[in-house]
């Protein structure tokens, strides 16, 4: 998992390119809805070695699993408590840990500045990658 922003360039037939954490790549199969220039996103990709463009200024890097990025990820601690926003990420880099708070499937707590009887739960979705998945 990497962090980049795209940047159109004017390679006939693949305008497009990221600048990542890791380094610059030509991307070959960049989703429409993300053909939006400076936009931050967190993705896995795969680079081809075996596809060649002429002129080839970086490795291309084919898109295997991408979102859009609000800000950076919150660095926490393992033994601190954080908080995380809906479709916010939370690193470990210790121990490299990333949490994604993805959406919240159901949520019956009891609102602020009400008596309830039973204080009700949530239940979230969190996306987690350990170890090398994060970079």
């Amino acid at each position: 998992m990497d962090v980049g922003v795209f940047e159109q360039g004017f390679i006939q037939g693949n305008p497009w390119f990221i600048r990542a954490t890791t380094g610059t790549y030509q991307v070959i199969n960049l989703p429409e809805e993300f053909q939006i220039e400076k936009l931050k996103v967190r993705f896995v990709g795969v680079i081809r070695k075996d596809i060649i463009i002429i002129p080839a200024l970086w490795p291309l890097l084919e898109i295997i699993e991408i979102e859009k990025v609000d800000s950076d990820p919150v660095i926490f601690r393992l033994s601190e408590e954080f908080k995380l926003p809906v479709r916010q990420s939370a690193l470990e880099p210790g121990e490299e840990i990333l949490f994604t708070f993805k959406t919240v499937l159901s949520d019956s707590r009891c609102p602020i500045g009400v008596i309830c009887v039973w204080q009700g739960e949530a239940i979230i979705l969190v996306n987690v990658k350990i170890g090398s998945m994060v970079k």
